[in-house]
């Protein structure tokens, strides 16, 4: 493989802005304006070099021929950003479930794809279009988030309560080989 400069987080910013500018030349968004501007929006509403970058690249590989994951790759672009822009590109055929699950696979996508339907949501409620999808993908997107927090606390507190001494059946320390407490 071909070695491929990296570019510093802002300067990656930079040509992502520029890339998506010439990508969406002339698509037009849900309001009629130009699809940039939902790029741009998605991108000042999260945080850091990083989360803008892939905010103006999250709908390229969907809606522009022109651009696949290796030629973003020779751009130079990190695989933190490269990965992000996958999990966020919809597959053919693919239902919103496994997408919002993919879309869920890293900090940096999960908070693009928030910002994206929040977007998406309150264009289709300025051209008076249909809302559902959009509000049903922030409930996957909650829902998703809540059980990977679930799934943490479970085992945080798992490992608190053997850290405590109180861990589960397979722990020993502390007992006679009958499992009743030594005195």
């Amino acid at each position: 493989m071909v070695e491929v400069p990296r570019v510093e987080a802002q300067a990656q910013c930079v040509r992502a802005a520029e890339i998506a500018t010439n990508a969406h030349e002339g698509q037009l968004d849900k309001t009629g304006g130009p699809y940039l501007g939902h790029c741009q929006r998605v991108a000042e509403n999260v945080a850091g070099a990083p989360a803008k970058t892939v905010a103006y690249l999250h709908d390229i590989l969907e809606k522009s021929a022109a651009w696949d994951i290796e030629r973003l790759r020779q751009e130079g672009f990190s695989s933190s950003i490269l990965d992000a822009v996958l999990a966020l590109t919809r597959r053919e055929h693919e239902d919103e479930e496994t997408f919002i699950a993919r879309a869920c696979s890293s900090e940096l996508s999960t908070t693009v794809k928030r910002a994206d339907l929040e977007d998406n949501l309150s264009q289709a409620r300025s051209a008076g279009l249909d809302t559902r999808k959009y509000r049903h993908g922030l409930k996957l997107l909650e829902g998703h988030l809540l059980d990977k927090n679930a799934k943490r606390f479970k085992a945080r507190s798992s490992i608190d309560r053997l850290v405590a001494g109180q861990g589960d059946s397979r722990s020993v320390r502390g007992r006679k080989q009958g499992g009743r407490p030594r005195p």
